[in-house]
């Protein structure tokens, strides 16, 4: 099998698995590890990753999201794409892994096709010695919208149309 390219998968949740094996099935090489030190071992060792698929929040770690990608940042080529999943969808966390050195954020649940979708997009830019551009926008919820019951809006169909017809 010859692989479409390198990817570099930090993530400590179950989804890990499932994310590897889809890339791999799709000819993506991938390495994966559940403790950031392990990926940082990986890259001191001179291997280069094409892109990186980070997660952001490593429980029972000394390393929070951002500076593990301000570590990987650190490590990888200035055409290396970094991609943030997180569970979180505060503005504040988007800011953050961005100000860290991140490229895309993602909101969890990610479906793996999704997440191989932006990890090609990844790898085309890096044939153009280019990274990912940002497109994470935070949009802020509106307020509650208003309900409508059931039985008002049907009954407001039944007079409209009652209406409607003593009019012809």
């Amino acid at each position: 099998m010859n692989a479409h390219g390198r990817l570099l998968l930090v993530t400590p949740y179950d989804e890990r698995g499932m994310y590897g094996e889809f890339l791999r099935h799709h000819r993506v090489q991938v390495d994966d590890f559940d403790r950031p030190q392990d990926a940082l071992a990986l890259l001191d060792t001179g291997t280069a990753p094409d892109v990186v698929v980070v997660d952001y929040v490593f429980i029972g770690s000394d390393m929070d999201g951002p500076s593990v990608v301000r570590a990987i940042r650190g490590r990888v080529d200035e055409a290396t794409s970094i991609i943030v999943v997180s569970g979180f969808g505060r503005r504040e966390d988007g800011e953050r892994a961005r100000a860290a050195g991140a490229d895309r954020f993602l909101i969890k649940p990610i479906l793996p096709r999704d997440l191989l979708y932006e990890v090609r997009r990844a790898l085309v830019k890096r044939l153009e010695d280019r990274r990912i551009d940002w497109s994470w926008t935070y949009v802020r919820p509106s307020s509650t919208p208003p309900v409508e019951r059931r039985g008002s809006t049907a009954a407001a169909s039944v007079q409209q149309a009652s209406d409607a017809s003593q009019l012809s």
